[in-house]
């Protein structure tokens, strides 16, 4: 149903629903030209109502338009629930200056004609002093500003992780921010932004994963998987791994355990549609080494004309894959990222992505930022930064550890272990943060224990 709006019915959808919308479109928007009738009926009566009242007219607006327009408005409240404010007045502020320019060009193209210079000049004056009108003078700290300064707003705060220990410390991708893993070659990077992809379509997010390594199918095989709980090919049992906690909630111990699962098949067809079904969903793949910042734009661009979809959530696995010139490869790194995040901000969604460490980091303990490759910028440009790390023993218990190396926002420097089950899709299944060395003495204690082999891996 979404594909038949238009952008014109977005800023309406915005106009009906929210306060603060409501009340900056009334000088913005009075003289707006809608294309269609029913568009023009709508907007003008709830702009009359949030000239009156300083709010949006909400419920009340099926009682101020006609009946005749009720269904329309049912479709504008249910087009609503998905809307990006921001992108949305964004797109309108452009759309305005556009239309002034037009008008402005015409003009003065008419009175050139009559050789009105001075009229001319004039014009664009009024021009200049217009494009004032369509920006937001900056944030006062008084009133209802200073008020949402110190409350949490629900269009930045970051979403769930599915890892306990981050989400309790609110660490996560956030709206118009990049949130980047840093690991070493064939850890688990895929994994991890489909497992954050599962999460937040679990939370009825919208989500784009655009890979550039692996095809639709294989990563959509990998969501099934995950999503599900299947194994990639029949066995007969997965050993999982469990932490144990003390009546504190800290490391107490480590535990094992074995689940037997189906394996991905279409058998399992009907579940599966019917689970993944409800979801706003979307993968595409780029060839490697071929995507550009424009290349991914229009793309989006094209998902919101032709389908009506944005995305809250885009996962970009990954971004150092992206078109870039080997000659000049830190440089257009570190670039590339400031771009990157200038999307993100710029549509309202938050970004996800992974980029590889150098070669020491397969070596060490603690995977650090300053191990990440080609261009450190990058660690600059992102907003929050986590490293993945894991030694030979942690992965034959199924074992890792993530560190919260940068949150823009909140506490940072923290390290937490998860168990993992890469064989049914699961990047984690349980997390806790590390308190002091107790951790290692448990996995110096367990790993001389005969265990069942190594976990499947994968990049």
């Amino acid at each position: 149903m979404a594909a038949k709006f238009q952008f014109h019915d977005e800023v309406i959808a915005l106009l009906l629903t929210d306060d603060a919308t409501a009340q900056r479109l009334v000088p913005l928007i009075r003289d707006y030209a809608f294309p269609f009738d029913h568009q023009a009926t709508v907007a003008q009566a709830a702009l009359t109502f949030a000239a009156e009242f300083k709010s949006a007219v909400k419920e009340h607006a099926f009682t101020v338009i006609g009946e005749d327009h009720h269904a329309y408005l049912r479709d504008l409240f249910e087009l609503s629930r998905g809307l990006h404010r921001d992108y949305v007045l964004k797109r309108l502020d452009q759309f305005l200056k556009e239309g002034a320019i037009r008008r402005t060009l015409s003009d003065s193209l008419n009175l050139m004609q009559e050789g009105e210079w001075d009229q001319i000049e004039k014009t664009f004056a009024e021009h200049s002093r217009g494009r004032v009108a369509y920006f937001n003078p900056g944030l006062s700290l008084r009133g209802d500003s200073l008020k949402k300064v110190m409350s949490q707003d629900p269009q930045t705060a970051a979403y769930t992780t599915g890892i306990r220990a981050l989400d309790e410390a609110h660490v996560g991708p956030a709206p118009k921010t990049v949130y980047m893993t840093l690991a070493p070659a064939k850890r688990g990077k895929t994994w991890g932004l489909v497992h954050q992809g599962k999460v937040s379509l679990q939370h009825r997010l919208s989500v784009v994963h655009i890979t550039l390594e692996m095809s639709e199918e294989s990563m959509g095989r990998r969501y099934v998987q995950s999503m599900l709980s299947l194994t990639k090919r029949a066995l007969p049992e997965v050993e999982t791994t469990h932490l144990k906690r003390d009546s504190l909630g800290r490391l107490h111990g480590i535990e094992f355990d074995k689940v037997k699962r189906p394996e991905v098949s279409d058998k399992l067809f009907s579940h599966a549609n019917e689970l993944l079904a409800r979801y706003k969903f979307y993968i595409k793949q780029f060839p490697t080494g071929q995507l550009t910042v424009p290349d991914l734009c229009a793309y989006l661009d094209s998902l919101e004309d032709l389908h009506g979809f944005v995305p809250d959530i885009l996962l970009l696995d990954y971004a150092d894959l992206m078109k870039l010139d080997p000659r000049n490869l830190r440089i257009e790194t570190g670039v590339l990222f400031k771009e990157l995040r200038g999307v993100a901000v710029d549509r309202g969604f938050a970004l996800v992505t992974a980029s590889q460490t150098n070669r020491s980091s397969s070596e060490v303990r603690w995977v650090r930022d300053d191990m990440v490759a080609e261009d450190w910028s990058k660690i600059g440009t992102a907003d929050t930064i986590l490293t993945y790390s894991q030694t030979k023993e942690e992965r034959k218990l199924n074992l890792a550890r993530l560190f919260v190396s940068n949150a823009r926002d909140e506490s940072d420097k923290w390290g937490c272990v998860i168990t993992q089950a890469y064989a049914i899709g699961q990047y984690c299944l349980d997390s806790i943060r590390l308190p002091d060395e107790t951790y290692w003495k448990m996995v110096d204690e367990i790993i001389g224990k005969p265990t069942d082999g190594d976990s499947e891996e994968n990049s």
